[in-house]
């Protein structure tokens, strides 16, 4: 797991291709939009190989900010493959909502990489109760 350690490097991290939610088999889905590179390379190294997707919620919080960050780690285990997604959550709490209702996460390349719509690749997470704890504090500071 990555640390951050200042505010500048959190600022760097952030996520910039983009989040959004799509409705699949009646179910609203999130998902995070990557470059096409980056996109290409998730499935290449997943592609025919039977893998497990380690999903780590890692809160980033300061009790005296009302800004609540959740850092999403993906450690794709036995591919030696890691990806991390920093999200502001604060105006995202929608979308953490989606993950915990779905129990799924999915990985696009950004609607600007002229993809054909049908390239999302899919992932079920298992850890429902961490999800919830990040919706639990997201809203505590929203209530602010």
């Amino acid at each position: 797991m990555r640390r951050i350690s200042s505010e500048k490097e959190l600022l760097e991290s952030l996520h910039k291709e983009g989040i959004t939610i799509f409705t699949y088999e009646g179910r609203k889905v999130p998902c995070i939009y990557v470059s096409q590179k980056r996109y290409e390379e998730i499935i290449g190294n997943v592609f025919g190989k039977k893998f497990v997707v380690d999903t780590i919620l890692n809160i980033i919080n300061d009790p005296a900010k009302p800004d609540v960050f959740v850092d999403i780690y993906m450690n794709f285990l036995n591919l030696g493959l890691e990806q991390y997604f920093l999200v502001p959550a604060n105006d995202h709490l929608e979308f953490f909502e989606a993950m915990a209702s779905s129990a799924l996460i999915a990985i696009a390349p950004e609607p600007s990489s002229n993809y054909d719509g049908h390239n999302i690749f899919m992932i079920q997470l298992p850890k429902i109760d961490a999800i919830e704890n990040a919706i639990s504090i997201i809203k505590s500071k929203l209530a602010r």
